[in-house]
């Protein structure tokens, strides 16, 4: 799908809320019926102020959606916004539940890309309500920040953080749009396993933004890892990873000797890496993601790259 479409086209993401507040047994809070991403519908508190989130990509939702400080806690593989820093630690892989419940949340949120869904059952247990997210495209994170500011009180400030990625992106796919060529590009999750993006990944729709086209859209996840002889037959123009930034063309090339002339991209040099974290957590960041790869792919339509680009570039 056309990052353009994609754009303009946002899934809505639990949305089918208030059906009615009423008091709550306890009688300290009125509470609102709410359908997740799973189709689960949960009783939440009304103005929940106390949250967290099982994720790092729902930690940064929630700060870009102004509701930071309702945050009550983050977990072990939160490392932005530097306001997590503050914040009391959980751990992520599993949940450590008995923490969270110490930490005394009104909700807890998570995605199923990550977490099980059955802690929500746990967690429920707990008298903590899990809320569900999927992110399948770029536009239901988009939605996701709005959804969180409807559900923790920053609606309007939720919006116009949601709108503004929005008009971002929209606006570097049509700068991109300007480009004599769209590069085959190849983006790996690390650079000695293979580890890629299927058909199914939003990814796709950032790569496009950016003025590329992804080698990998069309392709099945039978494995988690691509193989050798797929990449010498897609032959990319460029390959951007996940890796470190000491992972250039050379280093890539010694690790798959066989990619040194026969892939284009090893060949010329163009072996770019970037944080991982503004592709592979779809979160606020995707659009800066996007536009770092932007700028490694068509230099030119920007009058300078600068410390945003972040890439690392040489011949083998």
């Amino acid at each position: 799908m056309p990052a353009s479409g994609c754009v303009s086209s946002i899934l809505l993401i639990a949305i089918t809320a208030l059906t009615g507040c009423q008091v709550n047994d306890a009688g300290d809070k009125t509470r609102r019926t709410f359908t997740d991403d799973l189709d689960r519908t949960l009783e939440l508190p009304d103005d929940p102020d106390r949250v967290v989130a099982l994720a790092p990509n729902l930690t940064e939702i929630v700060y870009a959606a102004g509701a930071g400080s309702t945050l009550v806690g983050a977990s072990t593989a939160d490392d932005f916004p530097p306001a997590t820093d503050t914040l009391p630690r959980f751990s992520a892989y599993p949940p450590g539940f008995e923490k969270i419940a110490a930490l005394r949340p009104d909700v807890a949120l998570a995605t199923d890309q990550v977490n099980n869904p059955q802690d929500a059952k746990t967690l429920s247990g707990l008298g903590i309500p899990t809320v569900f997210f999927s992110f399948n495209e770029v536009g239901d994170v988009f939605e996701a920040v709005r959804t969180v500011g409807r559900l923790l009180g920053t609606e309007d400030a939720a919006r116009q953080t949601a709108d503004s990625l929005e008009t971002a992106l929209a606006a570097l796919h049509r700068k991109t749009g300007r480009a004599e060529s769209r590069p085959r590009v190849l983006f790996l999750i690390g650079a000695k396993q293979l580890y890629f993006f299927g058909k199914e990944s939003y990814a796709h729709t950032l790569i496009e933004a950016a003025g590329g086209t992804s080698v990998t859209a069309d392709l099945e996840r039978t494995s988690s890892e691509l193989s050798e002889e797929f990449v010498l037959k897609a032959r990319p123009d460029v390959i951007i990873g996940s890796f470190a930034d000491s992972i250039d063309a050379a280093a890539l090339a010694a690790m798959h000797p066989t990619w040194k002339e026969a892939v284009p991209a090893v060949r010329e040099g163009r072996v770019h890496a970037i944080n991982g974290n503004l592709i592979l957590r779809p979160g606020p960041r995707i659009v800066k993601g996007a536009r770092r790869m932007a700028r490694v792919l068509h230099p030119g339509l920007f009058a300078s790259a600068g410390s945003d680009s972040q890439a690392h570039k040489t011949r083998p």
